[in-house]
């Protein structure tokens, strides 16, 4: 669209208005469904390679405005819009208004704010696991994302705001970085640098981020001993579900009209005979395969109610917005077992899936980490008491006085045996002594 701050969403609005027609579930669908979502990928990839200038090329006119205007659906939704001169959604189901983003800036009409309750949607928890309360140190974990604080930002401060709504008993180092891969590469440098010079309950144990990390960054994240959730993890293990307060679930699928469509767009689509079409088929190949390769994976609720810097929904498909929330969950295992491996914790999270739906059930989820925890308690105490059996000055360290009555016993027995022998040696002394005062009597009282 490229109109500065034009928003697609409301413009569609008014002209709905004065037709005096109401906004439907084909437009949900058509912009903010999966297949759009698939589209501001592709586009999103493409603007990495192209100027927009070629992009539009690439793509042809048609397409290259449609996916502008699914990039704005996509970023702005309807966030401080005023859209309460019309009842513009009474048609929809709570599913398909969920789709829409909005923020506490929206104002919606009375008959929308009866409907769907949106106040009510922007408070909501992000989880359903209820006692979060926690004992003793937090858990360190750092956020690597774009930006350079969490203060009134979108991407950075918006992946911390989910991870604290899901799991508030961390302490969270956030490292902000710039978009390129050694700028994340420098990010672990520098969190290995700090475990370096910390005590090992202030060391960061678990790093959330929301990109793509290298080779080298793997690399230096196993040798400096610490797990990670980035979007590499996501891919193929876990994705998206968004559950609605009255108990039902939407989950994210690519239907066989959206991928029919993206295909007439984006790879039958030729207008540069030249060449790197071909580029362009390939990306788009790509995320059609992962969209459609995405039957086994754990679903988690990606329903975001986010508060930074302002309370606002989000209900749609963002890898950046799963890892946060993956990470949460394993913050929480890490601190029932600060060595679990991701392979463990995946594998826990698949025996705590539905095998109908692959929903990961939070409740089973905690369960099996509280088993963990009270288990590697048990195995701690039973520990401490087996070396306590077999050397308790090992247990109690250098502090003995809990044998002090044994101490002064043996004390007092020491004294009693040196008073009864200098006794013993007084009396040897004067019987010795009487017996040669009689000798001398005997040798000069005769005469």
């Amino acid at each position: 669209m490229n109109e500065g701050n034009r928003n697609f969403i409301k413009d569609y609005l008014e002209k709905l208005k004065e037709e005096g027609k109401k906004i439907d579930s084909a437009f949900i669908q058509d912009y903010l469904g999966t297949g759009a979502t698939i589209e501001y990928f592709i586009y999103r990839e493409l603007q990495k390679y192209f100027s927009e200038e070629d992009i539009e090329k690439k793509l042809g006119e048609d397409t290259f405005k449609r996916v502008n205007e699914i990039m704005n659906a996509y970023m702005n939704g309807i966030e401080g819009q005023d859209v309460s001169d019309w009842d513009y959604f009474s048609e929809l189901s709570q599913a398909e208004f969920e789709k829409l983003r909005f923020d506490e800036g929206t104002k919606f009409s009375q008959g929308t704010i009866d409907k769907f309750n949106p106040e009510g949607i922007l408070t909501r928890g992000n989880t359903q696991i209820e006692n979060q309360a926690t004992n003793g140190d937090k858990l360190h974990i750092a956020i690597i994302d774009v930006e350079e604080s969490t203060d009134n930002n979108y991407h950075g401060g918006t992946a911390k705001s989910i991870f604290n709504s899901i799991n508030p008993n961390c302490e969270v180092h956030f490292f902000g970085v710039g978009s390129e891969d050694q700028d994340r590469a420098k990010a672990v440098q520098e969190i290995i640098a700090y475990n370096e010079s910390h005590e090992e309950s202030q060391k960061i144990k678990l790093i959330s981020c929301s990109h793509g990390l290298g080779k080298k960054e793997i690399e230096s994240i196993e040798n400096g001993n610490l797990k990670v959730i980035s979007a590499g993890n996501l891919h193929g293990h876990f994705f998206e579900y968004f559950r609605f307060d009255n108990g039902t679930y939407a989950v994210p699928r690519l239907t066989l009209d959206e991928e029919t469509r993206i295909r007439e767009r984006y790879f039958d689509h030729n207008p540069d005979p030249d060449s790197e079409q071909d580029f362009v088929r390939a990306i788009s190949e790509g995320f059609v395969g992962r969209f459609k390769a995405l039957d086994n994976a754990i679903l988690v609720n990606v329903n975001l109610a986010i508060d930074q810097p302002t309370k606002r929904h989000e209900c749609d498909i963002s890898v950046s917005w799963g890892v946060p929330v993956v990470a949460a969950y394993y913050a929480m295992a890490l601190r029932a077992n600060p060595d679990m491996s991701y392979e463990e914790f995946y594998g826990i999270c698949q025996e705590c899936s539905s095998e109908k739906n692959h929903i990961l059930d939070e409740d089973l989820f905690m369960e099996k980490i509280q088993a963990i925890e009270q288990q590697r308690i048990s195995d701690s105490q039973s520990k401490k008491r087996s070396l306590g059996d077999d050397c308790p000055e090992a247990v109690k360290g250098s502090d003995l006085s809990y044998r002090t009555g044994l101490i002064n016993e043996a004390t007092r027995s020491i004294r009693a045996d040196v008073v009864r022998e200098e006794e013993q040696e007084q009396n040897n002394d004067e019987t010795n002594k009487k017996k040669n005062n009689n000798d001398d009597f005997d040798d000069h009282g005769g005469h």
